[in-house]
């Protein structure tokens, strides 16, 4: 199955890959929904520019059989994959000569547990029901010389400042949201 894939081109604030979906298509009803983002990150000194250009690819997985690769956890109510890889294309080219382009293969997992021992309506639940599991697993490849130093700063606070504004974005969207519409 091929799926459309919409584009954009941001600027990040910091070395920031993973990134947030802000205004992607979202995957509902088992369907998929795929974006293409082109990235520049901010400037480590005395590093070369960096550039990413990704593929996002977000898909509900919560009713596949379980013996497939992709099965929600025993008792999870629903489950979330996202995949972001970088992809070479041509009518992409790189923002500036000096700059070099980032590879990266990033995997997130994420699952709604609802603790609901009355069987009472989701809408009828208090927030604090629901509980998420979340699993991220990253893979980035810089391009080109970095310094060790410079690449241990850059996990150091890019790591911690994803889960941050992760966790932010959910509780906004949550709060946002009176109804359960899971």
């Amino acid at each position: 199955m091929v799926e459309e894939c919409s584009s954009k081109n941001t600027q990040s604030g910091g070395a920031d890959l993973g990134g947030s979906r802000g205004d992607a298509p979202e995957a509902q009803n088992g369907r998929a929904a795929c974006d293409v983002e082109a990235r520049l990150s901010s400037l480590v000194w005395p590093a070369a520019p960096r550039e990413s250009l990704f593929w996002s690819h977000i898909r509900r997985v919560d009713d596949r059989p379980k013996q497939s690769i992709f099965s929600k956890s025993e008792g999870a109510h629903d489950c979330y994959v996202v995949c972001n890889k970088d992809v070479q294309r041509k009518d992409v080219p790189l923002g500036s000569s000096s700059a070099v382009r980032v590879g990266l293969t990033v995997s997130m997992i994420c699952e709604t547990f609802v603790d609901n021992p009355n069987d009472l309506p989701l809408t009828q639940l208090p927030r604090s029901a629901f509980t998420c599991k979340v699993i991220y697993v990253s893979s980035v490849h810089p391009g080109g010389w970095v310094p060790t130093s410079a690449l241990r700063h850059v996990y150091k606070r890019e790591y911690p400042k994803f889960l941050r504004t992760f966790t932010t974005f959910v509780h906004e969207k949550v709060k946002k949201s009176p109804a359960v519409a899971i």
